[in-house]
């Protein structure tokens, strides 16, 4: 049997959708049949769709819509003036009541992968469909003088424009525009194997304004660096950072600051101490208040009195719903050394170090109230067993991948405790992902 080639053009009905936000449907291919995968494509929609990646083994073919014939019932109305389909958000055309749907059952599924039968609240929505996401990292690409910021196509070196996206915050679009006309202007160089350059921008608005981060794998020229200055004095930008990291990586979270014009700090849209504009943010500052008030609401209702531990703690925003709440003490566990400054001016006990350094540490804290988990998109890993066996009476695991957290979950089980509630909070409009946090008391 030959499976379709890659650039190939195949007509698919799609019939469900997987939990990368890609529609499925199954190819008749000279008597068998092969599994399809479309980004773009929403159930019950006909297309002719693009083959863009081939898992032979896998009788996988991975594809693009470049068509639609016939357009399923739970596609809206498209507002992203890029040209879809999005990689980044692939269900931006999608009835909310769908994306809630996948959202959810890819929590079902995680917890029923681990053997655990707990009901899943409904998905917890934005206030607002778009404008909300109050920070972006953006990959630099296209040439010097012309250039694009954006994300990448799967599988693929191919960069989509972003710098429009509707779920961006407004003041984010708006200084992003003035950047890329500097950069153009500057002849700002764009990096490659060859020449060293521009990686990555970086952008966050703060109350104050938008503060931006530039990667790179060299340092710009003294002139070009005025140009970004002039940003800031005329009040476009808040603050510029260029960030240089000379190793061909693909990561974008290395490099040492190399010059900064503007204020370090700036004040988060959610309220509370200044932030380094580099440090961990919730992307929509409205839910992540939400969530911070409704976390503290659980672990304090019995009392404010003992230790509270945040572990994962970033520039402290469970910690402050906590301090509001009447809490005293409070141990914060943080290995980002730009967030310290912000967990300093709250006035808690911090651990500047990685959670597998300080994990066994924690046993010492007494007594523990009640302990907010929010780790990587990797989960706890091998800490949920030490977290697990502090036995602190009230957990609350907050995780953005949901596999990750079910395996965590089974291990705090495993130790005695019982969930009271699993929330799902969307922070991520336009996307498969979704926020869940698991309220736990030790029986």
């Amino acid at each position: 049997m030959t499976l379709p080639s890659v650039g190939e053009n195949i007509t698919i009905d799609i019939e469900g959708m997987d939990d990368e936000g890609r529609g499925r449907g199954v190819l008749d291919n000279d008597g068998y049949t092969v599994d399809v995968a479309v980004r773009g494509a929403l159930p019950g929609d006909h297309v002719s769709a693009i083959v863009e990646r081939v898992f032979a083994s896998r009788q996988l073919l991975v594809c693009r819509t470049s068509q639609y014939h016939e357009k399923g019932p739970v596609h809206i109305e498209r507002t992203c003036p890029h040209q879809g389909p999005c990689p980044a958000c692939p269900l931006h055309e999608a009835d909310l009541s769908l994306a809630f749907e996948i959202k959810k059952s890819r929590i079902e599924r995680a917890l029923l992968d681990q053997n655990i039968a707990i009901d899943v609240d409904d998905v917890l929505p934005h206030p607002e469909n778009f404008g909300y996401r109050q920070k972006v990292k953006l990959m630099v690409g296209g040439n010097t003088g012309d250039i694009t910021v954006g994300v990448y196509v799967p599988y693929s070196h191919k960069l989509v424009s972003a710098n429009a996206c509707p779920y961006l915050h407004a003041s984010i679009r708006e200084a992003l525009a003035f950047l890329l006309q500097t950069l153009n202007a500057q002849k700002f160089e764009i990096d490659t194997k060859q020449i060293p350059g521009l990686r990555a921008v970086i952008l966050r608005v703060g109350v104050e304004g938008v503060a931006v981060i530039l990667v790179s794998r060299k340092a710009a020229s003294a002139a070009q660096f005025v140009s970004l200055q002039n940003l800031v004095d005329t009040g476009v930008l808040y603050s510029v950072c260029e960030r240089v990291d000379s190793e061909e990586t693909n990561s974008i979270l290395g490099g040492i600051t190399h010059r900064r014009c503007g204020p370090e700090l700036l004040t988060p849209l959610e309220g509370g101490a200044a932030v380094d504009a580099d440090s961990f943010c919730q992307t929509d500052p409205e839910q992540a208040k939400l969530m911070y008030q409704i976390v503290a609401d659980y672990l304090t209702k019995e009392t404010t009195e003992g230790w509270f531990i945040d572990g994962y703690a970033g520039v402290g925003g469970f910690s402050k719903a906590l301090l509001a709440q009447g809490v005293h003490s409070i141990v914060a566990v943080e290995s980002a050394p730009a967030c310290l400054s912000s967990l300093q001016q709250l006035g808690i006990q911090i651990y500047l170090k990685p959670m597998e350094e300080i994990a066994a540490l924690l046993s010492t804290v007494s007594p523990v109230s009640g302990m907010v988990i929010d780790p990587p998109k990797k989960g706890l890993m091998q800490q949920a067993e030490t977290l697990a066996q502090l036995q602190a009476p009230k957990v609350v695991l907050v995780s953005c991948d949901p596999d990750a957290m079910a395996k965590d979950l089974k291990t705090f089980l495993q130790h005695g405790y019982q969930v009271e509630q699993i929330l799902p909070i969307d922070f991520f409009g336009g996307t498969p992902a979704i926020e869940t946090i698991v309220f736990m008391k030790k029986l």
